[in-house]
This record gives C-alpha cells, structure tokens and sequence, in this order.
C-alpha cells in the first residue's frame, strides 16, 4: 500500500526554496517516482485576490487560490506524465518582520490541497489474478479519494459485493429478490470467516456514515484500503482450490 504520507491531501512547500511536491509513485511503471516538471506549476488566485494584491491592498503572502501542474515519471524508461490540481493558500509561520533598507519581509509557505490526480496513483497493489469486475471498482476509487470521499466509499462497497459474489451465488430472499451484500457477507461467513469479517466491518463503517450524511474519512478509506490489499493478497495466494483441484486429478 501506498505510505500514509504520500496519501496526505495536504502539504506545504517553502516558497522561497524548491517547490517539491510528494515523492508519489508512478502509477504506470510501480518503479519510478513523479516529479515536478520545470515551470509545469500554474497560479490562478480567487477572485478578488489578485486584484487586491496588484492594488497593494493585500501583500503576496495573503494570495490563494488553484493550482494546476504536471509532474513526470523519474524513470527514464517509462516518463509517464501525470496532471494534478487543487487549491494553494500562503502562510506566515514565522510572522513578518521588518528589514531596515528592504521594507516587511517574512518567509512564506505554501500549502497545496490536492483536489485530483490524473492518471489516478495506485493506492494499494491488486494481485494480477485478481477479476476485473474488482479490479475495475478499485481502480475508479483510486482517482475518486482525491476527488470524493464520499463516491470512493461506493467505488470500494462495489469492489467488496464484487468480490462477495466472485465466492459464491447470493441465494433468494423471501420476495424471491437476492439477499442484501450484508446479508450475502454473513453466509459467507463459515467458508470465509476472516475475509467477511473484515468486509462486513468495512461496508458497515463506510456506509453507515454515508447513509447519515457523515463525511467519509479519508483515515478510513486508507483503513479500508489496507485491509482490502491483505485479504486480496490472501485469494490470491491460497492454495486450497489448487490443491482440491490436484486431489480430485489423483482421484
């Protein structure tokens, strides 16, 4: 899985140094790293703030607004571009003093929240075995984390009902309708104890703060992202279907 600190929505850069942006890994090699491209990152202030920064009403550490960059792939075998965007707002953290002969002079930092990424970075790895009917959930929430914590939660509930299905058919109801995912993850609970346990849990925090209006916490996706990558990991290493299919050719 990705670091949690690469997976932070916020973080700063001194302005009067580099403006490096998170070492994030490149979503289409998994061997280098992205990195900003020279003079690649656009300023665009709020409305009103730019105006009143070129009228000497507001000073520059006061501006805020969007941003816009892109970013290349440090491997040179791969150089995947990559755009992102989101809002900047300055700070003052050391206050502002004055300079005799230079005028008010403070060290300004930068703080980036990162509102989307394209192409989307991996968040955790996904076994190559893995069924694309999950794969394909999973990798829309990758790009909807940045974007909207909200639609993420159902992008990963749709991965999870996905899966649940993949292991085994959802019986009928009593209105002869398919059972709920809840339902279908607690049958499936005596030949995959484990496994459902950490969905029910999943589906139970993430969608009952939906359904109440809550917002979704990021700290909670990336929770529920972990948990998805260990218990993917072990469908995809588990040798019991592999060895009841070598017994049943012995037979």
């Amino acid at each position: 899985m990705i670091p949690r600190t690469l997976s932070a929505v916020e973080f700063e850069c001194d302005v009067s140094g580099d403006q490096n942006f998170p070492l994030w890994p490149c979503p289409a090699c998994d061997h280098g790293v992205l990195q900003l491209s020279g003079g690649s990152i656009k300023f665009a202030s709020s409305a009103e703030i730019g105006f009143a920064i070129d009228e000497g009403h507001l000073n520059p550490w006061d501006d805020r607004g969007v941003f816009a960059a892109t970013l290349t792939c440090a491997n040179t075998a791969c150089w995947q571009g990559v755009a992102t965007l989101g809002d900047f707002s300055n700070d003052t953290p050391d206050g502002i003093y004055m300079v005799p002969g230079r005028g008010f002079e403070c060290r300004i930092v930068r703080r980036y929240v990162v509102k989307a990424i394209y192409p989307a970075l991996k968040l955790i790895n996904i076994p190559k075995d893995i069924s694309n009917s999950i794969v394909s959930p999973l990798e829309q929430s990758f790009g909807l984390y940045w974007t909207d914590p909200q639609a993420c939660a159902t992008a990963i509930r749709i991965a999870i009902e996905k899966t649940a299905d993949g292991l085994g058919e959802r019986r009928l109801g009593r209105n002869s309708r398919t059972v709920s995912l809840g339902i279908h993850l607690n049958d499936l609970k005596v030949s995959h104890p484990k496994l459902m346990d950490a969905f029910s849990i999943i589906t139970k925090t993430l969608g009952n703060a939906g359904a109440h209006g809550k917002p979704i916490e990021r700290n909670d996706l990336l929770v529920a992202y972990e948990l998805l990558e260990i218990e993917l990991q072990a469908l995809s290493n588990d040798m019991s279907g592999r060895r009841d299919a070598l017994i049943a050719q012995l037979r």
